[in-house]
């Protein structure tokens, strides 16, 4: 309402790096996401064989060897951990940097409006105020966006277990 031009901007802004910046961390959070979920799996799997095949493999000297491939296993999960981690913090790095830099493109719009006589210094605030708030929640969508890859692997493996089971073929008409 201050100045129309401005508040677009403001607008194409906040779409453009909050949801950009979404997406950008989930593709980047993809590959982590099938990796971690991999790792997890191999380490229940391996941890589970330990315990119901203890006896077995005590009696067969590969307990130290299965002790080994879960050390293996939870290497890759946390390496897998590691990467979304860092991934996670360059998409709070971008979200923190946009916030700035939208926080300054205001200061200065509602500056020069405030000394131009078009805004006084209550609304040249508001206007400040509003845009440190308009940003906290495109900053929420950071977990969801690093969350997506995982959901998508589990709707693709849980999909096909959904589907309505396959109608039985009818019987043929007497003649």
């Amino acid at each position: 309402l201050m100045q129309p031009l401005f508040g677009l901007a403001v607008l194409g802004f906040l779409i453009a790096a909050g949801i950009g910046l979404a997406l950008a961390a989930a593709r980047a959070a993809g590959p982590g996401m099938r990796r971690r979920a991999q790792a997890t799996e191999t380490l229940r799997a391996r941890v589970i064989d330990l315990m119901q095949g203890q006896t077995e493999l005590v009696m067969a000297g590969r307990l130290g060897a299965q002790r080994r491939a879960i050390a293996a296993a939870d290497a890759r999960l946390a390496a897998a951990e590691d990467r979304l981690n860092r991934i996670d913090l360059l998409a709070g790095f971008g979200y923190g940097a946009a916030s700035a830099a939208l926080l300054a493109g205001v200061l200065v719009v509602a500056g020069a409006l405030a000394e131009s006589g078009r805004i006084g210094a209550p609304v040249a605030a508001l206007a400040l105020l509003v845009a440190l708030a308009a940003v906290e929640p495109f900053a929420q969508l950071r977990r969801g966006a690093m969350e997506l890859p995982r959901s998508l692997i589990s709707a693709r493996r849980l999909g096909p277990r959904l589907d309505p089971p396959p109608a039985p073929p009818a019987a043929p008409l007497p003649e």
